[in-house]
């Protein structure tokens, strides 16, 4: 059963991953809403305001450091696919989770498993597919995170540069995202006051990670404690799904 204070919890907690690593508020948020009680499509609801603030915090330092070459590509191919693909799943409300567990599951075997790894690198090399598999994915998923920041490092960028277009081409996901379920069949299930409480825990909570946080963290250890959460996110979603 769904409960908002859980919600709650779950906007804080991927925010700190946010902060840290860039992506973390839809590839984690998306699959424990749904472990939780929501379905894929309020799920969206309550995280698409979130992302979009935290989106405007990244890109407040990082804006001149964004790829605009890229966000060029990321306009004509990943936003209409992204569109389509979200409002088929709004409209005929397939049962996602098992959807998600896969491509969950993918993200977090993609360094670690070679043929997945290749798989991936193989698409990079087609790169007006991968844009447009990559807004496919985001659209019928929330889950476009991963291939989004594959995308951006296997270009070169790095620092600054790779956290501010990862950050602008979250904010176009999400506002492509809020524009489609606007004119689509679904009613908007959160309530305003819900929506903006949720808003300002995650910004609170990046702006105080990113200030307090993200010079002492080991990345890398922590990037293994994220790979087996998300296998283990992956796991309970089908389990929720076949039980």
């Amino acid at each position: 059963m769904f409960s908002f204070t859980i919600a709650v919890l779950v906007v804080s907690a991927t925010s700190v991953i946010q902060s840290l690593f860039g992506v973390g508020v839809l590839l984690f948020g998306t699959p424990w809403l749904l472990l939780i009680g929501l379905d894929f499509i309020p799920a969206l609801q309550f995280l698409l305001p979130v992302s979009v603030s935290i989106s405007v915090l990244q890109l407040v330092g990082d804006a001149e450091h964004v790829e605009k070459g890229m966000i060029s590509k990321l306009g004509l191919l990943a936003l209409p696919a992204i569109a389509i693909t979200l409002w088929m799943a709004s409209t005929y409300r397939p049962p996602l989770d098992l959807v998600v567990a896969a491509i969950v599951a993918w993200v977090a075997l993609k360094d670690r498993v070679g043929w997945i790894g290749r798989s991936l690198e193989a698409l990079l090399r087609y790169e007006r597919t991968y844009i447009a598999f990559m807004g496919a994915v985001h659209g019928a998923s929330n889950l476009g995170g991963g291939l989004l920041t594959a995308w951006v490092y296997g270009k070169g960028l790095h620092g600054r540069a790779a956290r501010g277009t990862v950050a602008a081409c979250y904010l176009l996901f999400a506002l492509v995202q809020l524009a489609t379920l606007a004119v689509g069949p679904a009613s908007w299930q959160p309530t305003l006051a819900q929506n903006a409480l949720l808003t300002l825990v995650a910004a609170t909570v990046f702006l105080l990670t990113d200030r307090l946080l993200f010079a002492r963290v080991n990345a890398a250890q922590f990037r293994k404690g994220l790979e087996v959460l998300l296998l283990a996110t992956s796991v309970l979603l089908v389990a929720r799904s076949v039980l």
